[in-house]
């Protein structure tokens, strides 16, 4: 079921998604930021993701989606959560810096009804975001062709051609609700139109999109091939992209090739120095090839051992 590409036989499902923060679906994705089930917390984070990217482009006008400051909040501690996953802290960041670049649902809502923004009050206290307007037919629902009732000397309408930054928009909606296949294609095809500048978060994103399907299975190589070569074009446009060194850093790892990883991490340091999962994932594949060394070292010790035995 294609959630971006909506149609009318779906009006009424898509209507009632629509209304599910009525239903308490934000706050309790929310709720289970800590003392969740066994993830649990990205689980919801997913969902979360989903429903807002959703929302946001198909039922706001200019793709600028008001969240409340609870769930800015929220976000941002979510990226400290002990024991989350690089992934869970990777796309609470992403969400963070997404909907952060805009004000706040509160201010937002008395900014329309013109009420000053240092006045105390809100009159939609309780509502997770706003912008947002039902519409039977969304914006990115393909035009119909004429009928056969209409002027026969006209042509059918095609079906508008997305722009890269929609394309993109559309790969972003899948990839947070988990569908890293589709993202993947998404982002291939925004690639196809984007300019230089646009394509530097197009191919951090496919490559992120390339990770997450390499990480379903103990090593894919063609995948985590992808995500090599989707940073080192990115960062021939930008090479102060820590995104860049930080993905290809763990494709690296996944690969084994750790001392490629580490040059990556120290990269990606060097540029956010205050990073904690970059500085926990240099860490550890320095523990990694400190081990895979002392592994075959101690190898190559019996093997010997084991020539001087065999002889005459």
């Amino acid at each position: 079921f294609d959630w971006v590409q909506a149609s009318d036989k779906e009006s009424n499902l898509r209507l009632r998604l629509f209304h599910l923060d009525q239903k308490g679906l934000i706050e309790g994705c929310l709720k289970n930021m800590k003392d969740s089930y066994p993830n649990g917390g990205f689980t919801c984070l997913r969902i979360l993701a989903f429903y807002l990217s959703w929302l946001r482009i198909l039922y706001t006008k200019d793709r600028v989606l008001y969240v409340s400051q609870k769930v800015l909040d929220a976000l941002k501690e979510w990226q400290v959560v002990p024991g989350a996953s690089e992934h869970e802290i990777d796309l609470a960041k992403t969400l963070y810096e997404d909907f952060s670049r805009w004000p706040t649902a509160e201010k937002r809502r008395k900014q329309e009804a013109g009420i000053p923004e240092s006045s105390s009050g809100d009159s939609g206290q309780g509502q997770h975001f706003a912008g947002v307007e039902w519409n039977d037919q969304p914006k990115l629902q393909k035009i119909e062709e004429l009928t056969d009732n209409e002027p026969t000397d006209q042509q059918p309408q095609a079906a508008r051609i997305l722009s890269a930054s929609e394309l993109k928009e559309e790969g972003n909606t899948l990839l947070k609700g988990g569908d890293w296949s589709g993202a993947e294609e998404k982002y291939s095809q925004a690639l196809s139109t984007a300019s230089d500048e646009e394509s530097k978060a197009i191919l951090l994103n496919r490559a992120l999109a390339r990770l997450s399907l390499a990480n379903q299975t103990d090593r894919n190589d063609s995948a985590l091939n992808g995500v090599i070569e989707d940073c080192t074009a990115a960062l021939k446009v930008d090479k102060k992209q820590s995104k860049a060194y930080y993905r290809r850093g763990s494709a690296y790892v996944k690969l084994q090739r750790y001392e490629n990883a580490i040059k990556d991490f120290e990269k990606a340091l060097d540029l956010r120095p205050d990073d904690s999962v970059i500085k926990k994932a240099l860490e550890a594949v320095k523990e990694e090839l400190r081990q895979t060394r002392q592994s075959a070292l101690e190898a190559e010790r019996a093997r010997k051992a084991q020539d001087v035995d065999e002889l005459d």
